[in-house]
């Protein structure tokens, strides 16, 4: 009988926790629909989120609020304090989910260029390609990210290697049937 108790208890957690990341995504997706409208209301539910998120353990949403929360502040142009949840996504991507180590590269990236340092922003951006190519190469960034180093490049004046960013963009975009990446991507190599 102690045994059945111990499993029902273990049902009923797992059941807990299941409902209670349910309600942090939920809560996130709301966050994410604010995100342009009213990032100040983005980040207070981000912030909601990611406080249940620690307090369960949950990882996974964690490390979504830790980004949201990120990109929350890089809209309201409060950078230092992205950053701030930059580093702390990384060590959680680093303990728990390695393979979200690009995604949060690519955010970080973008913060550096929004504070005009585009030289960092693009090794930045080079490291998290470097990653995906080793490791995670069907990752669903790439072509964000390509298209991110090809536009540093085209930015620091190095046109010849923008191009062969962009053409190599131009075949992920064919390759996964992105029209609207392919036409933006035709429009910058013209």
């Amino acid at each position: 009988q102690c045994e059945e108790e111990k499993m029902n208890k273990d049902s009923i957690h797992t059941d807990e926790t299941g409902v209670i990341s349910k309600e942090i995504r939920e809560i996130i997706s709301e966050a994410k629909a604010e995100l342009f409208v009213n990032p100040s209301k983005a980040v207070l539910y981000a912030g909601t989120a990611l406080l249940t998120a620690q307090e369960n353990r949950l990882h996974e949403e964690e490390l979504r609020c830790l980004l949201l929360l990120a990109e929350g502040y890089h809209y309201l142009d409060q950078n230092k304090k992205a950053l701030d949840f930059i580093k702390k996504a990384e060590q959680s991507a680093d303990s728990h989910n390695p393979a979200r180590k690009p995604e949060i590269l690519m955010l970080y990236g973008d913060i550096i260029q929004a504070e005009l340092d585009n030289k960092k922003a693009l090794d930045i951006y080079l490291n998290a390609l470097k990653i995906i190519y080793d490791n995670y190469k069907d990752a669903n960034i790439l072509g964000n990210l390509l298209e991110r180093v090809a536009a540093m490049y085209y930015k620091l004046n190095d046109y010849k290697t923008a191009k062969n960013y962009y053409t190599q963009l131009l075949e992920w975009s064919e390759l996964h049937e992105d029209q609207v990446l392919t036409a933006s991507t035709l429009i910058n190599l013209g």
